[in-house]
């Protein structure tokens, strides 16, 4: 392989940082990529994820995160059991005659979703206690007995019960604006569920009903969208924080609460400064007609006692259950790829260069990763136990985006993925990935790779790069660099050919797994750049080019750089922009603090969240990555949780 600065673009590594000319030891400003560097020709750049290193960069803070396309009013798919589908569209929430916090009636949008059809009942309530995935009800006997029929709507459900349970469940607490456009048939804009008559006992159970206790759920005729006790029977939570009102008023939800898809303030995340309380819709057996108008909004602490029920949503067809389809239900192997069109391979390079990368301050505090770079380059990873994500990414095809060093080969090698972007901000990284390409071209099997890396003086390594640069300058250069990480990484690269923890994970573990990345790299399907999370060139280029190419991103790996800082509007847009799917998943790292550490065990928490769940979250404008994990599923591993994942359902 040829590697030449002065060659046109025939290879997909879009750097490797060509060095200056200059006499005198190579700097650490020349071994960074330079201002515009030019796309080298010779082999594919392999496939990287990102080391588990500190990795973020500077942000444009407070950009908006894009809504997604509006819905098809008809895009309704089949409807998981038992529940109903509610088609997306306009609807109209709110009041002008009643309650403050009720006003102002306005018009939102409200993507497709899917509502359970009845209550969550006792019955229902207690296989998930059983289940050991939630926590048991605070019972005082014998007041509650007649209250815990099993086809009663369960309560007393919390806050967090309720929140529990619907992802037991595979599903999710709707919003405020999802469960209103429900009860009120959509721009019907009715009062009640069944209409604009005032309630009594032959439409719900409300308060003075006989037998004053809940009813079975589903014993009145089903108002709008065929859904049951709407109003009445039981108080349902929803999983937006409290406001005074909509607008108009002092702590009024504003934006939060208005366009597509509103999901109230701090988009329901688990915290909310200024914000105690939780809001329940639809009155209940023991309230009177008043709390049973669909726009009234009563606001409780969210481990409030009281006799609170649920019901619960999902914004697509397949519930996320446990275990999900990937153990369960394996994909089976994709065939191999075949070697793209030119045009094709346009379309995956065309990603621009982040040229501000290099101008990034190196960090100087731990607390504050957002506006700079770590200090240290990771050639190699330190999540030692990757080989716990393997179940959940493979025979996943599809494309694989994300930052850091070799690891990334070994989750496109396990997803078998068909294009892989790598982009990292730090040029040792970058560089890395160059020395991969040249070496893993010029040897063709796993052991004469492994060979040469471990070769006393690495002189088939050396040969192998002195002939794929041609110019001295550079040839010097990353021959520099390659003398000072070689030792790293022939230990490490020697531990992953024979980790005794996994007998297929990894890219240097099989002969199968490296033949595959060397054919990726061979067809020109691995295109790695300087790149940063943060800004607006690397992921977005890629979310449009992976479109271009009618293929969804299927892993994307962002290691554990977005648990270092507070989530920023542009990297909720760079997540929420990837094209996914019901198979996508998102793989990180997060550093395992205070309750989230195992003892004995390593320093991380390995998490997989299904890709529509993951942004989902990223469009309700969630701050803090660890709050992507609530209600997520311990697994047999310890350091593993998983959430979001499709499975079989219940």
């Amino acid at each position: 392989m040829r590697v030449t600065c002065l060659a046109p673009p025939l290879l997909v590594l879009a750097s490797l940082g060509c060095a200056g000319p200059g006499p005198g030891p190579p700097s650490e400003a020349s071994l960074a990529p330079s201002a515009q560097p030019p796309e080298v020709a010779g082999a594919r750049a392999p496939a990287t994820a990102a080391e588990a290193s500190t990795k973020p960069a500077p942000a444009d803070a407070k950009k908006a995160v894009a809504d997604p396309p509006p819905a098809d009013p008809d895009a309704c798919g089949t409807a998981p059991k038992g529940m109903v589908c509610i088609p997306g569209g306009p609807a109209i929430v709110g009041s002008d005659t009643d309650l403050p916090s009720e006003k102002p009636r306005h018009r939102v949008e409200v993507s497709t979703f899917y509502l359970d059809q009845r209550e969550t009942t006792n019955a229902e309530y207690e296989a998930c206690e059983k289940d050991g995935h939630c926590k048991k009800r605070d019972l005082v006997l014998p007041l509650y007995e007649p209250f815990l029929v099993p086809d009663l709507p369960a309560t007393p459900i919390s806050y967090s019960r309720a929140r529990q349970y619907c992802a037991w469940a595979g599903k999710r607490l709707p919003t405020e604006a999802e469960w209103e456009k429900a009860a009120r048939g959509a721009m019907e804009a009715r009062r009640y569920p069944w209409g604009d008559a005032e309630p009594s006992c032959d439409k719900a159970q409300i308060q003075g009903c006989a037998p004053l206790t809940p009813k079975p759920v589903g014993s009145f005729a089903p108002s709008a969208f065929g859904l049951y006790d709407m109003a009445g029977n039981g108080y349902e939570w929803v999983n937006d924080w409290s406001s005074a009102c909509y607008e108009g008023c002092p702590k009024a939800c504003g934006d939060a609460c208005k366009g597509l898809d509103p999901a109230g303030p701090c988009g329901g995340a688990p915290d909310c400064q200024g914000s105690g309380k939780r809001l329940l819709k639809g009155g209940s057996w023991y309230w009177g007609p008043e709390a049973n108008r669909a726009s009234f909004r009563r606001a409780e602490p969210p481990e409030a006692p009281h006799r609170f029920g649920v019901r619960c949503a999902s914004s697509t067809t397949s519930l996320a259950t446990y275990p999900p389809l990937a153990i369960t239900d394996p994909l089976p192997r994709p065939a191999d790829p075949t070697p793209p069109s030119a045009e094709e391979l346009a379309v995956f390079r065309s990603i621009p260069l982040d040229e501000e990368v290099d101008k990034l301050p190196l960090c100087e505090r731990t607390d504050d990763y957002a506006h700079c770079k770590d200090p240290s380059s990771y050639v190699v990873s330190n999540e030692l136990e990757q080989y716990v994500w393997e179940p959940y990414l493979k025979n996943l095809g599809g494309a694989f985006a994300g930052v850091g060093a070799d690891q990334g080969l070994s989750f496109a090698a396990a997803a078998r993925s068909r294009w892989v972007w790598i982009f990292d901000y730090d040029p040792a990284v970058v560089r890395l990935h160059g020395i991969l390409a040249v070496l893993v071209k010029a040897f063709d099997t796993r052991a004469g790779f492994l060979s040469a890396l471990r070769d006393s003086d690495g002189e088939r390594a050396f040969a192998a790069l002195d002939q794929a640069y041609e110019n001295p300058d550079d040839r010097r250069a990353i021959r520099f660099v390659f003398r000072d990480i070689r030792p790293t990484l022939a230990a490490r690269y020697a531990l992953q050919a024979d980790d005794p923890k996994s007998a297929t994970f990894g890219w240097l573990r099989t002969d199968e797994a490296y033949s595959y990345i060397r054919l990726l790299m061979s067809q020109g399907r691995v295109h790695v750049t300087p790149g940063n999370l943060l800004t607006d060139k690397a992921m977005p280029a890629i979310a449009a080019a992976a479109r271009k190419l009618g293929v969804p991103v299927r892993v994307f790996y962002p290691s554990n750089a977005d648990d270092q800082w507070e989530l920023t509007g542009r990297y909720h847009e760079n997540v929420a922009g990837l094209p996914m799917d019901d198979r996508s998943v998102v793989i990180r790292s997060i550093y395992a603090r205070g309750e989230r550490q195992v003892k004995g065990q390593a320093q991380w928490i390995y998490f997989v969240d299904g890709g529509l769940r993951e942004q989902e979250k990223h469009r309700r404008g969630y701050r803090r990555i660890a709050s992507f994990m609530e209600d997520s599923f311990a697994t047999d591993n310890p350091l593993l949780r998983v959430a979001g994942l499709p499975g079989k359902g219940r």
